[in-house]
């Protein structure tokens, strides 16, 4: 059973393992939201947590493969025990910190060791070769490695520091969480059921805020394909008039501009089932209905 933690009302999987699963045997994608541990300065690429929509989270408890939880620390004030676990996993991170230091240090010195050989003896103005050189490489190796010094607490805090998951989950409280109802012929229904659709037939998809629409929906895994569809769900008639008076066009063209189909999704006139609509961008159909309408006037 994968845990989804449910907090400031987003559903997040801290996993990795979890959020692997989720996207190859479930085809559920998610969005990361996290840093990159290496790389923290940056949003090209992302990180842990996994934020998973309320419509993937409402599929994968369809599949009964998922445990929604909201965690929380007891009340109790200076808690013994929490406060020793702290100060135990503080000294573990600055020992393991200290030991990661001093061995990136000594890499660094080994790597560069030629470079700076060369340097000193250009600017002591000596030539070696052979075993000579070999000796003088050594001795300013020796040299070198014996000013590495202990970095302080300070220095270790300075590093960054990463945890996928809370280091403190035995003395957090968990609360199951259960998903509301939806609203009948609501838009989060109608998204929920459009999403069901598509993901029922072995599409993945995403988020389609990029292209102003709902969906975005792919025959494979999005990392190695373009979206095929871009599904916008209208939730009752007026807006689907709407959207059919006013951005019937400019979607169409998008969706010629982007090389992907568009399609949007609303209710039938009795709200009992879901229509899907398919706008294709035609510039000379649109030409030849004008040029006959001027020609009736």
């Amino acid at each position: 059973m994968i845990k989804i933690k449910f907090s400031h009302g987003l559903y997040m999987v801290w996993n990795a393992n979890d959020a692997v699963e989720i996207r190859e045997k479930y085809r559920i994608i998610g969005s990361l939201i996290g840093t990159i541990p290496l790389h923290p300065r940056q949003n090209d690429n992302h990180g842990l947590p996994l934020i998973l929509s309320d419509e993937e989270i409402r599929i994968l408890t369809t599949l009964n493969v998922i445990e929604i939880v909201e965690q929380s620390f007891s009340t109790e004030e200076n808690h013994p025990q929490l406060l020793q676990h702290y100060n135990e996993l503080l000294k573990k991170f600055r020992d393991e910190s200290r030991q990661k230091f001093m061995e990136e240090r000594r890499e660094q010195i080994i790597t560069n060791l030629d470079k700076i050989v060369a340097g000193k003896m250009k600017k002591s103005q000596i030539q070696l070769e052979g075993d000579d050189r070999e000796q003088y490489r050594n001795k300013i190796l020796d040299e070198m490695l014996s000013t590495i010094r202990e970095p302080s607490d300070k220095d270790l805090e300075d590093r960054i520091r990463f945890h996928i998951q809370s280091q403190y989950q035995q003395f957090k409280l968990e609360k199951p969480i259960q998903l509301p109802s939806l609203e009948p012929k609501s838009l989060d229904e109608l998204k929920f059921l459009t999403f069901h659709h598509f993901w029922s037939l072995g599409y993945y998809l995403t988020n389609g805020l990029k292209f102003g629409a709902h969906f975005l929906v792919y025959d494979h895994d999005p990392i190695l394909f373009h979206a095929k569809f871009i599904v916008f769900c209208c939730p009752n008639d007026n807006e689907f008039q709407r959207f059919k008076q006013r951005m019937t066009q400019a979607y169409g063209r998008l969706g010629k501009n982007v090389r992907k189909n568009v399609i949007i999704v609303h209710y039938d006139g009795d709200g009992d089932k879901i229509r899907f609509e398919h706008i294709q961008w035609n510039p000379m159909l649109f030409t030849e209905e004008q040029q006959q309408q001027k020609n009736d006037q």
